[in-house]
């Protein structure tokens, strides 16, 4: 399912206040995955990807994060 979201807004300028409008748009493609996810899933839920090579980076790479609340926080060796 691939869902994009507009969000439009109209800009007037307010140096000269004169009747100058700007049109914006906005797009986000919200059926892509992002690099946390897969993160996200390992540590909350311990859900591995299906593929052999990406199961263990997911592990090797998701000992250096904490989950909270769906957002991941970087460890450093000097935060704890």
């Amino acid at each position: 399912m691939t869902m994009t979201v507009y969000d439009q807004w109209l800009i007037t300028s307010l140096e000269d206040r004169g009747e100058e409008e700007v049109k914006t748009i906005s797009i986000y493609e919200m059926d892509k995955e992002d690099w946390q996810q897969p993160l996200i899933d390992y540590l909350e839920y311990e859900k591995l990807p299906t593929v052999l090579t990406h199961k263990t980076e997911v592990q090797r790479r998701a000992s250096h994060f904490l989950c909270c609340k769906r957002n991941l926080h970087r460890c450093s060796f000097l935060s704890f």
